[in-house]
């Protein structure tokens, strides 16, 4: 009877044992269409951010070096969570690895850190098999990144600062800042005996026609417009 229980308990001991063993060393249960697969689909929606990234940024701040990185990074983290589901103890051996490098890269605008964890999302989503997800992931923040942009389009302020003479006429300047723009005040005002400066905080996508307008009325010394670069790209 004893020896019973302990050949049992034997049995149950090896059939752990192999089981753990081979939970930890053994084979990915892709198949190798199933990984071709995650890397055709991966590279495609990596492309497709590719093609948002470019149209959605203008000449001045597109990094065609960053914009190459999406794709890759894409790929590879793709690679990643095929080599985690292949292999537990590779995966340990990752997270490790990965957790000792340090990117010192600065990112040059806060929206490209968008860019970045969506490439990453979809190389993990894509590397377990979700394809549907990885792509309703990429429609969704396409939309929001299209959609408010085309909100924000015109809800930026701006800065008009005129120089005039005493004998300009400021009623005419006020009338060519509301022609010109949906909202605006003035900011400031520095008087002096020779020519005085105004400055008004405009809203308005016509700036180039309200400066025209500002420079015709008589006695405009000069007429300068200041752009929120710190939110608005051109």
């Amino acid at each position: 009877m004893i020896n019973d229980r302990e050949k049992t308990m034997q049995e149950i001991y090896n059939v752990l044992k192999k089981y753990l063993y081979s939970t930890l060393t053994g084979e990915t249960p892709l198949t190798a269409s199933d990984i071709v697969a995650v890397f055709v689909v991966t590279l495609a929606l990596g492309l497709y951010i590719f093609l948002i990234y470019r149209h959605q940024t203008k000449s001045a701040f597109y990094s065609k070096d960053f914009n190459m990185t999406l794709p890759g990074l894409s790929v590879v983290t793709a690679g990643i969570m095929v080599a985690m589901q292949a292999n537990l103890l590779v995966s340990l051996g990752m997270v490790g690895s990965l957790s000792i490098v340090r990117f010192r890269t600065a990112v040059k605008s806060p929206i490209d850190l968008l860019y970045l964890f969506w490439a990453i999302s979809i190389g993990i989503i894509s590397g377990v098999g979700l394809y549907g997800l990885a792509v309703l992931v990429c429609c969704c923040v396409t939309c929001v990144l299209i959609g408010l942009k085309c909100l924000d389009s015109v809800s930026l302020t701006n800065l008009v600062i005129v120089t005039a003479t005493p004998k300009a006429d400021i009623e005419k300047v006020k009338d060519a800042i509301k022609k010109f723009s949906k909202k605006s005040k003035q900011a400031s005002i520095i008087l002096k005996n020779e020519q005085s400066e105004y400055v008004y905080e405009v809203r308005s996508s016509d700036l180039e026609k309200m400066a025209n307008a500002i420079s015709e009325i008589k006695g405009i010394v000069s007429v300068n417009v200041v752009s929120n670069i710190a939110d608005k790209r051109f």
